[in-house]
């Protein structure tokens, strides 16, 4: 959400505020605040889980103050998955990719493992590599990219993914960049 500088995160508040639509956020490695100043200011801690229907989404921290990348919090992301197994759908959303798919990326077989367990895992969302707008499959489950909205290096335009869910429970996902379809 910002880059550094803490004094910046409530004034990101205050402009996430003004969105017509209900929003949540995830911590990534340059929002170097304390966990419990991001829930100071955002309201919600740095794992957390919405709910909208019978579908849920679970968003879960891979950074801490200092900016390292890290692996979520599997105890936390295994007990709400589990408490989520009736959910029709579910998507993750993380900062850091869990595998080293890309240059800024880590390993950790075990989120995978994890996530080969919950068929009702719909999609995991990344942030953190600019340049990257694809999508890896594992299996069913599409690890998605969305490029970035902001900053100054990666792809030469400022996208954002969307993903539709539609009656039939398929999913459609394409970037904006940003009122033109990709």
């Amino acid at each position: 959400v910002i880059h550094n500088e803490k004094a910046f995160l409530a004034q990101a508040k205050v402009f996430f505020d003004k969105l017509p639509v209900n929003y949540y956020v995830t911590k990534g490695n340059h929002d170097m605040v304390s966990d419990a100043y991001w829930k100071e200011v955002w309201g919600m801690g740095v794992n957390h889980e919405a709910k909208k229907g019978n579908n849920t989404i679970l968003l879960a921290t891979t950074s801490n103050e200092q900016g390292d990348y890290l692996s979520p919090d599997l105890d936390w992301l295994k007990l709400r998955l589990e408490a989520n197994t009736k959910a029709k759908n579910v998507f993750i959303f993380i900062h850091i990719p869990q595998a080293k798919w890309t240059k800024h990326a880590i390993e950790t077989p075990a989120f995978f493992e994890l996530i080969k367990q919950h068929n009702n895992v719909r999609g995991v969302f990344h942030g953190h590599e600019h340049d990257q707008d694809g999508i890896k499959m594992i299996e069913s489950v599409p690890y998605m990219f969305d490029s970035h909205i902001g900053g100054s290096w990666g792809t030469t335009y400022k996208g954002f993914r969307v993903v539709e869910l539609t009656k039939d429970n398929s999913i459609l996902t394409y970037i904006m960049n940003p009122i033109e379809k990709i």
